[in-house]
């Protein structure tokens, strides 16, 4: 009887395609992400000096108001000084937190006094909520 001979190789292969649907995943995520942090930009601004700034906390302030010697801003969209104080309005109205809305308010240090005005008076309208006014901290 004749032994039969068997030439086993042995070799190990590897599957990659999980991998490389996970790698896909993140691009995707990390894609969506940037999306996401690219639109809630804020208008690069030159803020006035303080002496006395206190350092904000990190807390994500979903109401900022950006006043430019150009006009008004919320996030990127340009708006008149009758569209900030509506969409405050809608914003108190549709608020239903126990916290008060917090207003900040990041006015360019080139922009004149009677832009800024207006807004602070708006938010001075609404007792329940709060407002800060953005600066830069003089060293």
């Amino acid at each position: 009887m004749k032994i039969p001979h068997v030439n086993r190789s042995t070799s190990l292969e590897f599957n990659l395609t999980p991998m490389i649907d996970i790698v896909f995943l993140l691009i995707i995520f990390f894609l969506v992400a940037s999306h996401f942090v690219a639109h809630t930009k804020e208008e690069a601004i030159e803020l006035p000096d303080s002496t006395q700034a206190k350092m904000d906390e990190e807390e994500e302030t979903p109401f900022v108001i950006t006043v430019t010697p150009q006009g008004y801003s919320m996030g990127e969209e340009q708006l008149s000084l009758e569209q900030v104080v509506a969409r405050m309005q809608l914003a108190e109205v549709n608020h239903e937190g126990e916290a008060p809305i917090e207003w900040k308010i990041r006015a360019d240090a080139n922009a004149e006094y009677r832009l800024l005005q207006p807004v602070i008076i708006a938010c001075a309208k609404f007792p329940e909520s709060r407002m800060k006014l953005a600066v830069e901290s003089r060293k």
